[in-house]
């Protein structure tokens, strides 16, 4: 399923004070900055512990949390103590290159702003007026977002240490010729709830027969609907999360894991990280072999899954889009979304016009122009 992840109008934590915002979907969103963390961007080559550790002797960390380390954008996030924020942000810390303004995020790691941002430009523009254009305002083009988005790039600023991304893109977004433009957040997300019952008799959800409270007949009606399929191997379910684990038993069928790709590590090894379980049990619910006397079943057992992990550090916009982008021009026929689109409070979130452009030219033009579901 694809979540319906934004509302017209729908604002990011409202302060009672104008203060930094981005425009997408033509509205503008508030966000308030975040007082209990601190970003800074790591001289290259410098270990994040090494900087993290230098911090903390400082004494200026909140040890109840972890530190959040952005690998691909060299990002070093860091819980501060209580009322430690201005001598956090006092002096520099050797191996870093620069402080980073990050906003809240609910409970969850905070928003953080990079010298990334994504735009496209309207049909009648060119690529060299569409490099002028980011010239002018200090900015240079990386690469084209994709078929997804014709016309649009992944943009930076050519010297990030002046003028924000915020205040570059925010400055496009109103100009002719440019339909949007907004930074390219690294923008962590909460998954969704999954159920972790180990054996079909407990997967209330397919089949529930009353036990343990639960009530009996509110499940999905499963046992009916296999009577009339079990799914079809040509179906392509992509899983859109923290990555499936490739070697768990219930996939082992020859054929069962199409080529998947990681967004996180920028490589084909789709398998989640440490602490990663969640893409695996969202696989196993959609698709998970059946009848075979080993662990459960899932919905649909004999349609195939392609893993793409997308959820993991340096979760950016643009890399939402991407990976919706991958599974569509990669033969999926439905794009399995257990992520967002609330923050870690529960409050909604807008969608990106980069990430909602991508689902739209998915569910327009996948499946060789039947949409992807």
């Amino acid at each position: 399923m694809i979540l319906g992840f934004f509302l017209p109008g729908m604002l990011l934590g409202l302060s009672a004070e104008p203060g930094p915002y981005f425009f997408s979907g033509g509205t503008r969103h508030e966000l308030t900055l975040e007082t209990e963390w601190i970003a800074v961007e790591l001289a290259e080559g410098t270990p994040a512990k090494a900087v993290e550790i230098r911090y903390r002797d400082r004494g200026v960390l909140d040890s109840r949390n972890g530190s959040v380390h952005h690998d691909r954008h060299r990002i070093l996030v860091l819980p501060l103590a209580r009322g430690k924020r201005t001598q956090a942000l006092a002096e520099p810390i050797p191996g870093t290159v620069r402080k980073l303004r990050a906003y809240s995020n609910g409970r969850l790691d905070p928003i953080v702003e990079t010298d990334e941002f994504v735009i496209r430009f309207k049909p009648a523009i060119g690529r060299d007026e569409a490099v002028a254009i980011l010239a002018s305002e200090g900015a240079e083009i990386v690469r084209p977002l994709g078929d997804y988005s014709p016309n649009g790039y992944l943009a930076r600023l050519i010297s990030p240490a002046g003028r924000g991304t915020l205040e570059t893109a925010n400055a496009l977004y109103g100009r002719p010729g440019v339909a949007y433009s907004h930074p390219n957040f690294i923008w962590p997300k909460a998954s969704r709830f999954v159920p972790n019952d180990p054996l079909y008799p407990l997967q209330w959800h397919l089949n529930n027969m009353g036990g343990d409270g639960g009530v009996a007949g509110a499940d999905i009606r499963v046992e009916r609907a296999w009577d009339i399929t079990r799914g079809d191997p040509n179906l392509i379910v992509a899983i859109l999360d923290d990555g499936v684990d490739l070697a768990h038993e219930d996939f082992a069928t020859p054929g069962k894991l199409v080529h998947g790709w990681d967004f996180v590590g920028n490589d084909n090894d789709p398998r989640p990280g440490t602490k990663g379980s969640h893409g695996t049990a969202c696989a196993g619910l959609a698709a998970a072999n059946g009848n075979n006397g080993l662990g459960v079943s899932g919905v649909a057992p004999n349609c195939r899954i392609m893993p793409v992990r997308m959820l993991g550090p340096g979760h950016t916009v643009e890399r939402e889009a991407a990976a919706i982008s991958h599974a569509k021009n990669n033969g999926a026929d439905i794009i399995s979304n257990s992520w967002g689109p609330k923050d870690g409070l529960g409050q909604p979130q807008p969608c990106p016009d980069v990430v909602s452009e991508a689902i739209h030219d998915a569910a327009d033009k996948g499946r060789g122009g039947k949409g992807c579901v």
